[in-house]
């Protein structure tokens, strides 16, 4: 594996593929939380600072091959030239003779960004053709869309298939080495908090039962526990949540007592004591997704009082990840109050801490 500092940039065309999927106001096209973009400024400053001339490249939402306004790249864009200084030019497709000029034309660390990959099918289906012109763009291809990395798609998997010289970028080998340093750690008791709505999550719970000494569930996981996890010592799943009514009231419930079909938008207070307890006592601790439907507010009481419990363990090495989780702890205000690590990845990351592996990287081992 190759890292950014193995390279001779200077002068060179580096396409850098980043993860710039920031969460935008699906009505006016405002990003919310720019939480990605300024994660991979440090790349970005050591290209400049090296001279090297930067194509960029990212995908936006989920735009099904279609062009669509609000997903365009332009406000990405403008982020990077007004907010944090960076010289750079949008142009509105991923490839042409025409942008195959102007990046051979860019003075050392200028950056062309493109325009959004999802625009096109042919990114998410992993089209060799696709990746080919994409190549044509840059001499030494870096990937540093670690959050993307699980994915197998033109930009992620089949571009390196056109590079002799590709590595990953900066923000991709600190991703790497906070995760290896705590997986590496044999430090207990280690406490995994699993929240969210994914299908994949449930997967993950028999993965990890081996790595953790005790698992923390979120309502909606726990409902969903396949049958051979129920009753697992290691599982700790909620007393008591919070329900919404076919009506619209709310109401704290006996996690055993309601059934299937019964939203489950929140933990409840027993349920934010008992999991504190046993966050008190880690020493590791890696969390992934949010414990509730906390786009609406009044269910981000449960994330919100397991976060701060999590800052209260000086102690504890923490791992939080996944878009959504993040989202919220910067809407509650405690995203940056201290946690040992804060991942750009959700898939990416549970991926990565379970097998130890990611599509994107076994690409550029080719």
């Amino acid at each position: 594996m190759k890292f950014l500092k193995d390279f001779d940039l200077n002068k060179k065309r580096v396409l850098l593929r980043g993860d710039l999927n920031v969460p935008i106001d699906e009505e006016t096209g405002e990003i919310l939380d720019d939480f990605r973009i300024r994660a991979i400024v440090p790349t970005l400053d050591f290209l400049v600072k090296n001279k090297a001339k930067i194509v960029l490249m990212s995908h936006l939402g989920r735009p099904d091959g279609n062009v669509v306004e609000n997903l365009k790249m332009d406000k990405i864009g403008k982020v990077f030239s007004e907010k944090l200084g960076f010289k750079i030019c949008k142009v509105d497709s991923y490839y042409s003779e025409k942008i195959e000029e102007m990046s051979n034309k860019l003075n050392p660390g200028e950056i062309l960004l493109l325009e959004n990959l999802r625009f096109w099918t042919e990114e998410e289906k992993n089209e060799l053709i696709f990746s080919q012109n994409l190549s044509k763009l840059g001499d030494i291809y870096i990937n540093d869309a670690f959050s993307a990395s699980h994915r197998e798609h033109s930009s992620i998997v089949g571009i390196a298939k056109f590079f002799m010289e590709k590595g990953i970028g900066l923000l991709f080998e600190k991703e790497l080495k906070s995760i290896n340093d705590f997986m590496k750690s044999e430090e207990k008791p280690a406490i995994f908090i699993i929240g969210g709505i994914k299908e994949e999550k449930v997967i993950f719970l028999e993965k990890v039962l081996e790595m953790a000494d005790f698992i923390l569930t979120s309502g909606i996981v726990a409902r969903n526990l396949p049958s051979a996890l129920i009753g697992n010592a290691k599982i700790i799943t909620p007393v008591d949540v919070v329900v919404s009514s076919d009506k619209g009231g709310i109401s704290v419930e006996k996690f055993s007592e309601i059934d299937k079909k019964t939203e489950i938008p929140d933990i409840g207070p027993e349920t934010q004591k008992l999991f504190s307890d046993y966050i008190s006592t880690a020493k590791k601790i890696f969390w992934t997704g949010s414990l509730g439907k906390t786009e609406n507010d009044e269910f981000s009481n449960g994330t919100g009082a397991i976060a701060e419990s999590v800052l209260k363990n000086k102690t504890a090495n923490s791992i939080i990840g996944g878009g959504s989780l993040l989202f919220t702890l910067r809407q509650l205000r405690l995203r940056d109050k201290g946690f040992s690590h804060l991942s750009t990845g959700g898939g990416a990351l549970l991926d990565y801490i379970v097998d130890g592996k990611l599509t994107g990287l076994n690409a550029l081992e080719d």
